[in-house]
């Protein structure tokens, strides 16, 4: 087993004191933020992150523009690290940092949530909003994740895209604690697999299937949004139908519904998709019978004109003498002119397979 990360408490509180400035909204020093966030390898960072998160959730919603800002912030970091704001000129490691701090984040809030169910159901609406503070600031920084797509997609295409791309990740929580078999879980995932569920992972699945369903965009034949990340996904799709199962030991309360329409929507949605495909293949189907019916009359056509020609030979030439030898062959040609497609087929194969 991998040895355990240090954990700084003195960083821990000055990163902590930044991000709850600017989650906050108060003032804060951003270029003191700044070149803090060029250290994002250590825990203390993501972590303290996830605590301003939470902490400014418990006073209410997260002040509007934070996304905005947190945009603004990351294109300064990136110019202090590489002299440009652009993303063709950061390095590969810059690109996937961002993805570990966001799934370090959300596991952040996880952890500060290992609470029973009824304490849970009594926070409910902090533990969403600090979630969707972590949407939030998914948002502004999406530009500078691992993928080029995820610039012009969503937050949560971003997130789902980052918690697939760590080495350690929340989706595998719960795998154990429902009855799963830790023999078909990747070696360095049996520590996550092992961690048990609570009622914040549904809030958590449930605030990123509100945010895939606002999209408005079910196409499962793409992974370049949301939608078709989550539903090709078997690490996700496993993942919510472990907070469906968690979630359904609260008998009649339903905490996830947008978990459930996202559920019904990629059914739905791939139901469609083999329709379309099933209407593809169908019209391919008619256009083969057409050129064969085609090539059928063409032959019969040619069939007619060789009969034809073939008459009017005969009369202009000496009568020939059919030996035993000519009328074989004359039975040959007389079996190659096929009848039907099915003849013609079978006329190809069996040249195919003479030569």
């Amino acid at each position: 087993m991998a040895a355990a990360v240090p954990y700084n408490r003195v960083r821990f509180d000055a990163y902590r004191r930044c991000a709850c400035e600017f989650v906050t909204g108060e003032t804060y020093d951003c270029n003191e933020l700044a070149n803090m966030l060029h250290d994002l390898r250590w825990v203390e960072v993501p972590r303290a992150f996830s605590v301003a998160l939470y902490n400014a959730a418990r006073k209410g919603p997260l002040r509007p523009g934070l996304a905005r800002n947190f945009k603004e912030l990351l294109e300064y970091v990136t110019f202090l690290a590489f002299g440009s704001a652009e993303r063709d000129v950061v390095q590969p490691w810059y690109l996937k940092n961002w993805d570990d701090f966001f799934v370090s984040c959300v596991e952040g809030i996880l952890s500060l949530n290992n609470r029973t169910d009824d304490v849970l159901l009594q926070r409910e609406a902090v533990v969403r909003r600090a979630f969707a503070g972590v949407l939030n600031l998914v948002e502004g920084a999406r530009g500078y994740m691992s993928l080029d797509r995820l610039k012009n997609s969503t937050a949560a295409h971003a997130l789902l895209v980052a918690s697939g791309h760590c080495a350690h990740s929340f989706v595998w929580n719960g795998w154990v604690q429902l009855g799963g078999d830790v023999d078909g879980v990747p070696v360095g995932c049996v520590r996550d697999a092992k961690r048990p569920m609570t009622l914040a992972h549904t809030f958590l699945m449930d605030e990123i299937a509100a945010s895939i369903l606002d999209t408005q965009s079910f196409d499962v034949l793409s992974w370049d949004h949301a939608f078709g990340h989550f539903a090709g996904s078997t690490k996700w799709r496993s993942f919510a139908e472990r907070c469906k199962l968690y979630a359904s030991r609260l008998g009649g309360t339903d905490t996830i519904p947008a978990v459930r329409r996202l559920d019904d929507e990629v059914e739905h949605a791939y139901l469609h998709a083999r329709n379309a495909i099933h209407k593809i293949h169908k019209s391919v189907a008619d256009e083969e019978l057409g050129d064969v019916t085609n090539l059928h009359k063409r032959t019969n056509k040619r069939k007619a004109t060789n009969t034809i020609r073939a008459s009017k030979r005969h009369s202009e030439a000496p009568n020939m003498l059919i030996t035993s030898q000519y009328e074989s062959i004359w039975n040959q040609v007389a079996l190659a002119i096929p009848t039907s497609s099915h003849t013609l087929c079978e006329l190809v194969s069996r040249k195919i397979c003479c030569e």
